[in-house]
């Protein structure tokens, strides 16, 4: 999105009566244009809390995990304390966001006690029945508790780490008025801006990489091609080395071609194709010698037209 298309998003849902959590320095970006902002609406409905005594609404652990995947939140691994048994399990984590910039920003360590005992005994209080430490049900809740304890502290802290950094309060009353049966909270995040030139370029070589490793070196092609990739040509292989000779390779079949130009395309404009079905139909075709050339002719007319339609002039003497 750029800036004005964010913040127009924003606003909608803004003044729908959803509650904004965006981040305001994501809307000041570093001028190289390598980043830009992004806002995600989460619906929320009663269903994704916890309500506890009081008509106070706690998230859920699924709830917090499908913030902060819109949030874009990383967490960082701290330091652990030893249990020991008998005693709380005390879990911590930090949150960490993207600035402006793309840059990480820790935020501060939370940190969540689960006393299994504890529990054990509020239970046991829930139930009207008297506490005894060497009472059979007591003793077993107590176990019951201790064997999760571990889990239930890791997922209290990494919920309250969330929470801190995104600047949301713990609980929620009257969250939901008569006759509404859902929230929009709003977030932003920073991501990659594919639309920049440098950042393509750097996506396209990445690629260009793992074609290299089906296909061998790249090739340097000259010759007069046409779009429909009729094509009289001679390849020369670069070595590399500045002293080496260039080795002369032979002129491939039309066979060749079409495999190797549909495995290219199928690496690097998968996400134009829009299809992984399609593009590993590519794929498998280019590694198949014995494939119908007749077809492979087919789908390469097909899905040059369907990128042209896309704005993608694929250039066939320069394939890599």
């Amino acid at each position: 999105m750029t800036i004005d298309a964010a913040l127009k998003f924003r606003q909608k849902y803004i003044d729908q009566g959803g509650r904004d959590f965006t981040k305001p320095a994501h809307f000041e970006l570093d001028p190289s244009g390598f980043f830009e902002p992004h806002v995600e609406v989460v619906r929320i409905r009663k269903s994704d809390f916890h309500e506890i005594s009081g008509g106070v609404l706690w998230f859920r652990k699924e709830t917090l995990d499908k913030i902060s995947s819109a949030a874009g939140l990383s967490y960082e691994d701290v330091p652990q304390d030893k249990h020991v048994r008998g005693e709380p399990f005390v879990a911590r984590s930090r949150a960490i966001i993207q600035g402006p910039d793309g840059q990480p920003i820790p935020c501060d360590i939370a940190e969540y006690e689960f006393d299994p005992a504890t529990r054990a005994e509020l239970d046991m209080i829930k139930a009207g029945k008297p506490i005894d430490a060497n009472a059979i049900e007591f003793r077993k809740k107590t176990l019951e508790y201790t064997i999760a304890g571990k889990q239930r502290a890791n997922t209290g802290a990494r919920s309250r780490a969330t929470i801190l950094a995104l600047g949301m309060q713990t609980g929620f009353k009257n969250l939901f008025p008569p006759g509404r049966a859902e929230e929009w909270f709003i977030f932003s995040r920073i991501i990659i801006n594919v639309k920049n030139k440098l950042v393509a370029e750097a996506q396209l070589a990445a690629l260009s990489g793992n074609s290299a490793k089906l296909y061998g070196p790249e090739r340097q092609i000259a010759g007069t091609v046409s779009r429909a990739g009729d094509v009289e040509h001679s390849e020369s292989l670069n070595l590399g080395d500045d002293d080496a000779e260039t080795v002369h390779q032979p002129v491939e079949s039309r066979h060749q071609f079409l495999r190797r130009h549909l495995g290219v395309i199928a690496q690097k404009y998968a996400h134009i194709i829009n299809d992984a079905k399609t593009s590993k139909m590519f794929l498998d075709a280019s590694m198949n010698e014995n494939e119908n050339e007749q077809r492979l002719e087919d789908w390469y007319k097909r899905v040059i037209d369907h990128l042209g339609k896309n704005s993608i002039d694929y250039h066939m003497e320069n394939p890599e």
